[in-house]
Parts: structure tokens; sequence; C-alpha cells
């Protein structure tokens, strides 16, 4: 005879991990204490130096000893079960709450603690909005264990990569084989010798204190750098620093040299997909010093935007005012419509390019700015930063060595968008009938059916383009769709491109639409993702969260899923997905977690409205799509507007974004 037994499994006690986090004291006292100790210290060393790398040397070393002088640190142990909302502030505030329980003072007592929730509630919002709505295991998770998941930990611990692979893989992509030591310095030379001249001249940038002082007091949130320098300290101290940044500022833009700290860069991998398998999973992101973000965004929005051509700037819908994906989706949608008015299809091809960002030849951006009309200390200044840069990678507490590159415009600095933009300003379309859409590297090409050069001889050039500005396209990721008339017959279409798959929906810049134009699985998707977070919303409520508190996160979560570049799709919704919508907000309302109903139908009024006032300006990136104005001398009917009304043909076309909003407003 058998007895079942089990075997009982034995217990396992885990030793939790414990660590000491230190962080400033920033109260209020202690920031003015420091800020009268900047305002009174003598600045001589670093104004009297006419070198910019010991000025800023010497900026460094009297800053940090003057904030180890007035702000205290104090020094907190987070547990790894510590929930994620539980800051080091968080904590040490909540150890000075029960001491002053223990000690009777319980007005004190309540009073901090209004101020724990409040911090709390503003750090979980933060947290939710990072959650990743394809894990949905880990999504639920993190709501039961009523803290955000550890993602960044657990991949740490679960990657297969050391910092020194990483660091070794982003070096490799951001390395020019080809990289002529000569040329850059011929380069280098030539600007070098124009700027001299200029500044016997007296011609020379010159940054003023007022704008110095306006970009570091609007400086936010952010990691510091290799240089270790608070954002806080910018942002509280932004009027005692202004006049010394400023001459450091003006130093380094007169010279046209950055000082040696600027050129290195820190990054941080950020993993593409959920569960990285392979190197080229991460993207890396440069954490360059914050003083050196603050002055290359000054060079852009001074001296590098004011003179960029706009005409050839038409096409680009990312890093330049006014522009945006909503934007270039408007475009997008408007140029297909338009083409489809004539037409019975539309080629559109998606274009990927690998590591765009970290492939950008120097001698070649070199070559483009100099047929700019820059000042020569700011076209060295730029070549200056680009040359001789180094970076190290902070994986899993682990950094590794410093390395050297040779291409790249370093993704998270202030100025490498601009300057890519820059880059691919000369990409466009063989034919003028054909269209190019750019956001940033994601790259939209359509061909219309009657047009006189083909979609493959546009793609051969754009591959050449390509080639000759040492990017390279990934033709798995590239995709073809064919945006068609309804009933449109299956051999009507044209013939594949080769090597590039057709699809019948495609993802651009985070839409979903089909070939015929209709956003339903775009909403499909959204719609799932929304109800993913309204479940976070109820365990929010559940644990005593304000209606308050929870419409906002609603709105920061839900609401803008929903109303994401909605002018661009919304005269394509049908009835059926409008009442999808609208029950689904009706539900979240029922529910309680939001204090007011909103419907699909006011909120793409709103948004057009808006929208359509803004690209009623000359300056907007889209105002080239609004039709002539009429002329009259007749006393006629008042309008909304005073565009002409072209004649439409396809409902298409009609729902399209510019046309919509002229005709509802007339």
């Amino acid at each position: 005879m058998f007895v079942n037994c089990i075997t009982p499994t034995p217990i396992v006690h885990t030793v939790r991990s414990r660590c000491r986090t230190t962080f400033y004291d920033l109260r209020k006292q202690h920031i003015d204490a420091l800020a009268e100790a900047i305002n009174q210290y003598d600045w001589c060393e670093v104004i009297d130096t006419t070198d910019i790398d010991l000025a800023y040397e010497s900026f460094l070393t009297i800053t940090k000893t003057l904030i180890g002088f007035h702000i205290p640190q104090h020094t907190v142990t987070i547990s790894d079960n510590t929930p994620k909302y539980i800051t080091p502030l968080i904590k040490s505030l909540l150890r000075k709450r029960n001491k002053l329980t223990r000690k009777g003072k319980i007005m004190d007592a309540d009073c901090l603690s209004q101020k724990i929730g409040k911090l709390i509630t503003e750090t979980r919002a933060n947290q939710l909005s990072n959650v990743n709505h394809k894990d949905v295991k880990r999504l639920w998770s993190s709501v039961r264990s009523s803290s955000s998941s550890k993602q960044r930990e657990t991949l740490v611990a679960s990657s297969q990569f050391s910092a020194d692979d990483l660091a070794g893989y982003f070096t490799e992509v951001a390395t020019d084989t080809t990289y002529d030591p000569s040329s850059i310095a011929e380069t280098i030379n030539y600007l070098s010798r124009k700027k001299d001249i200029l500044s016997n001249q007296a011609i020379f940038p010159v940054v003023h204190e007022y704008e110095v002082y306006k970009s570091l007091s609007q400086v936010k949130k952010t990691s510091p750098g290799p240089d270790n320098i608070p954002y806080w300290l910018f942002k509280h101290c932004a009027m005692e620093l202004t006049p010394t940044i400023t001459h450091i500022i003006n130093l380094s833009l007169t010279t046209g040299k950055p000082p040696a700290l600027w050129k290195k860069a820190t990054i941080t991998p950020v993993p593409k997909i959920t569960n990285p398998k392979e190197l080229s999973d991460f993207r890396p992101i440069s954490v360059t010093p914050l003083l050196s973000r603050i002055v290359e965004r000054i060079i852009v929005n001074k001296y590098i935007l004011p003179i960029l051509p706009a005409d050839r700037l038409a096409d680009q819908f990312a890093y330049r005012p006014t522009c945006s994906t909503t934007a270039a989706l408007v475009a997008l949608d408007h140029h297909v419509a338009r083409h489809l008015e004539s037409t019975s299809y539309v080629r559109c091809l998606t274009i990927d390019y690998s590591k765009a960002f970290d492939c950008i030849s120097h001698p070649i951006l070199f070559n483009k700015l100099l047929n700019l009309n820059l000042l020569p200390n700011i076209s060295l200044w730029i070549c200056q930063f680009l040359t001789g840069r180094t970076h190290s990678v902070c994986f899993g507490g682990v950094t590794s060595d410093w390395l050297s590159i040779t291409a790249s415009i370093v993704q998270g600095s202030g100025i490498g968008p601009c300057l890519f933009i820059i880059y691919t300003m000369d990409l466009k379309a063989i034919s003028a009938y054909n269209t190019i859409l750019k956001y940033a590297d994601d790259t939209t090409l359509l061909v219309p059916q009657n047009s006189s050069v083909t979609l493959q001889a546009e793609f051969s050039h754009i591959l050449d383009w390509s080639s000759n500005n040492k990017l390279k396209i990934n033709k798995l990721k590239t995709k073809e769709i064919v945006f068609h008339r309804p009933r449109l017959p299956k051999k009507s279409l044209p013939a594949l491109l080769p090597e590039i798959e057709r699809v019948h929906c495609v993802k651009i810049l985070g839409v979903l639409l089909s070939d015929t134009m209709s956003p339903t699985q775009h909403i499909n998707q959204f719609i799932s993702q929304c109800n993913q977070r309204l479940f976070l919303l109820s365990q929010l409520k559940h644990q005593g969260l304000s209606v308050e508190a929870i419409s906002i996160i609603f709105q920061a979560l839900i609401l803008s899923k929903i109303t994401y570049a909605l002018p661009a799709f919304a005269g394509h919704i049908s009835v059926t997905d409008i009442n999808r919508i609208d029950k689904f907000l009706k539900k979240a309302h029922r529910r309680g977690l939001v204090n007011q109903v909103f419907n699909i139908s006011s909120l793409i009024e709103r948004y057009d409205r808006q929208l359509f006032l803004s690209i009623s300006h000359p300056g907007h990136c889209l105002h080239y799509l609004l039709p002539e104005k009429r002329h009259h001398s007749m006393h006629l009917r008042p309008r909304g507007h005073d565009y002409t009304l072209t004649h439409i043909s396809t409902t298409l076309f009609k729902n399209s974004f510019v046309n919509r909003c002229i005709f509802n407003t007339v």
C-alpha cells in the first residue's frame, strides 16, 4: 500500500538588502544661506581668468565648497522592500513625524502628515505615467503591491550585459571608421582664422545677463552630469550666479571653445523593448553637464534657429517651434487625402534608420554648417564641442571606463536635435509632386498614383543620399502601405517594392492608420490601454486617494492617450467608434474616477479650434496648408474666417483637418 507523501517545502528566509542614501536638505533657510554666500563671494578667480578650462574648474571648486558648507546632507536607510514612492525625502519626513508623535506634538505631526501625503501623491502620479502597457503582468503587479514596478532594478538584475559591454557597443556604433583627424583639424583652423578676423573687428557673440537668468531660473529637475553640479543650485540661486555664469558663457563663445568637461557624457542605457535580449535593444541617452545643456539651448535659440532657411525645413516637424507629432500627422493626412481627390491610391513608405543619431558623420556635418550663415565663433564652438568627445556607461551601479567616439550628435544634448535637422535638411524628393515628411529620423515618403517619379526611383534616391551621408536604412523595419479609395480592386494596386514588406495597417508617430485612413485599430489600441489604466485608478481610489487627485491623474494618464494627435484623425472616426469612446468616458465618470463627463465630440471641437487658431499665424509650420484668403469688395454674409472654400469631391479630403475646420466655421 502506498501513501502519497508530500515533502514539505523548506522555508527560505530571504535577507533584505538595505542601503544608505544621502540627500541634500533643501529647506528654505539653507538655500537662502547658500544664495547669500554666493552673492558675497569674490568671483575674481573666475572672472579674471581668460582660459575657459581654468575658469570653469575654479567655478566648480567654489560652488561645491559653498554647497558643502551651507547645505546639510542627511542619510536614510532604504531597504529593497520599501515602496518606490517612498523617496529618501519622504522616508526622512516619516521619521521626523514619528519623533514628533512620540514627543506628544500631535498638531505638528499632523501638518507634516499632510505634506507627506501630497508628496506621495505627486510621486505616484509621476511613476504611474511611466507604466508600460505592453507588459500587462508587470502592470497588474505594480498596482497590487501598492508600489510602482521596480523595472530598472529587475532589468539590471536579469541583464546578461555589463556596463563595459554596453560602453563597448555604444562606442563601436559612434565610431566613424573613415574618420580623418586632419580634415577636422583643417576645418577648425579655418574657423579659428575667421573668428580672429571678426574678433579684431569687434564682432563676436554676446549673451546678456537677462538671457542667462531666464535660462537658469527655468531649469527643471534633471540629472547633473559628469560635473555633479545639481540642478537646484542653478534654479534657486539663479540671480546670484548669473553674472559669473554669463562671463563663463561669453568667454566660451568668444573663444569658440567649450570647457573640456562639457565634452564628457555619462550614458544611461534605456531599453527599447520590455525584455532586451541584445545590445542593440538599448538606446544610449547621454547625460551631459547641466550648464553645457543650458549654453547649447542658448546657441540653438539665439544663433542657429533664426538663420535656418524656413523653406528647406518645411518638411521637418521635429525640434522646431510650432512643430509636433500632431502637426506631422495632420500634414500626412492632408497630403494623402488631397492626392486621393484625383488618384486611386497613394503609396506611402515609412523609412526606418538604424542608429541615425549615433552615426552622424562629423566631417559631413561640419561642411553643412559651413554653408550656413553662422558666426565663425559659433561654428567653431560646435566643431570643438563634438571633437574629442568621451563617454562612459552607468549600469547596475557600475560605471565603465571613459571611451572616445568620433561620430554622433550626442542623444540627450541640448544642441544635438538641431544639428540633426541641419544634417538631414538636404534630403528632398526628386519630384515636387511627391512628398517627404520628417519627424527627426522618422521619414515618410508619399508617392501618388500618377506621379512622374515612381516610388522605386524615389527610394533609390533616398538610399543613395543615406549612403553618401553614412546613414543606414533598416529595410526589415521599413514598411509600405498603399492608401486607397474605398472598394478599390486589389488588381489595381501597384507591384510590390523589392525587399520591403507591404502592410494594411501602419503605425506612424504612435498612431495606427489603415490603408483606407481609418483610425479604428488605433482606437481599439488606446481603449484597451485606457481600460488597463482605469484599473490603476480604481486601486488608487480604494487606497483613499481623493477624487480631485484621481481626476488629475485620469487626465494625465487616460485623457492624454485619447486626445493624442486627435485633430489628425478625428474627421475619419466612425459613429460606432465615437459611441465606444463616449461609453468608456461615461464608465470612468460613473466609477468616480473623474469629476466630469467628457465626450469625444467636444474634445474634437476643442482641439480642432486650438490648432486651427495656431496655424492661422504665418509662422506656424502648417500655415502653408491653408487656402488663400478671399478678396471681395461687396458686403457678404459674415464668416468665422476669410479663407476661400475650395471645391472638394471626396469625403476623405473634406474630413481632413484643415478642410474640416474651414467648413465647420463658415
